[in-house]
């Protein structure tokens, strides 16, 4: 699994708090459709800029292939930057991070969460 693919993977863990009240069932404290249709402009935003430097890149006399590397490695970068930035310090609230839900009830949040992001993500578009 790539560091990347890991970072995502505790990244998504920690979507999965929840706040109980008392006397009402327990609601999440992170709104997931929000901050997945906040994060997508910032998706969008650093693809682009990866683009830029791909166009740089190959203005420059860097080949295709160099130029498609630079488009990678920029969002790469910027996505994991990004990320930390505004979605980890969310996510944190809820799990902290490299932290597991226990029990099922535990994980059916997690699961709720991660669909909310994505959701949010998906309507971002």
């Amino acid at each position: 699994m790539s560091p990347f693919a890991k970072l995502i993977s505790i990244a998504m863990l920690a979507i999965a708090g929840v706040s109980a009240f008392a006397g009402r069932p327990a609601r999440p404290a992170v709104d997931g459709a929000a901050l997945g249709g906040d994060y997508a402009g910032v998706l969008a935003a650093t693809y682009a800029d990866g683009w830029i430097v791909a166009a740089d890149t190959l203005e420059k006399g860097g080949s295709v292939a160099v130029a498609q590397k630079a488009l990678q490695d920029s969002w790469a970068a910027s996505r994991v930057k990004s990320f930390r930035a505004r979605v980890a310090p969310e996510f944190a609230r809820v799990l902290a991070e490299g932290t597991e839900p226990e029990g099922p009830a535990s994980r059916a949040r997690v699961a709720a969460l991660w669909r909310s992001f994505a959701s949010g993500l998906r309507r971002a578009h």
